[in-house]
């Protein structure tokens, strides 16, 4: 089963994630954060520190979801992913063709509606504001809204953050 918590930043979605991985529970923490600058390094600390005392294993991979995931899925009894905005800016940098980025798109979301264990993504919800100005924001937007669509359509549960307070979009 697969839980989406989108929100937007600052908004609780990664600590409302953790809330689901209760102590003693095998679990890995995918991160896909990729430490660019200081002000990332010290939010990927901040993170680490909020994940104390639970019994997660972290991968970091910022492009290959898919592989990660199914070279993990069989060790763990929860997973969770955190998070897909990170990831689809790595995408976009790594991978600066589309149709390649696509592929890598559509192994994660063909990947994740296999798992015989929880998934719990975190995104951050990209269509509440202004259209970008610039054609890379614009495209970013779009593609981040479009797998955030496609994760929300395989997905159990969808929860949207609001100040901290999860609100309940969608539920199996």
């Amino acid at each position: 089963m697969i839980t989406l918590i989108t929100g937007g930043i600052k908004s609780g979605k990664s600590a409302y994630a953790l809330k689901f991985c209760h102590p003693g529970l095998k679990g890995a923490f995918i991160a896909t954060a990729d430490s660019k600058d200081s002000s990332l390094t010290v939010k990927i600390e901040t993170h680490r520190k909020e994940r104390e005392g639970l019994s997660l294993t972290t991968i970091e991979e910022p492009v290959k979801l898919a592989s990660v995931i199914e070279g993990h899925e069989s060790f763990f009894e929860i997973i969770l992913i955190d998070c897909l905005t990170l990831w689809m800016s790595n995408l976009m940098y790594f991978i600066p063709e589309k149709k390649e980025r696509d592929i890598e798109v559509n192994l994660f979301l063909n990947c994740i509606s296999k798992l015989k264990v929880p998934c719990f993504i975190v995104t951050n919800e990209v269509g509440l504001g202004i259209i970008p100005e610039n054609k890379l924001a614009r495209q970013y937007q779009e593609e981040l809204g479009n797998l955030n669509r496609k994760v929300a359509q395989i997905s159990g549960n969808v929860f949207f953050m609001v100040s901290g307070i999860p609100m309940t979009v969608k539920s199996s």
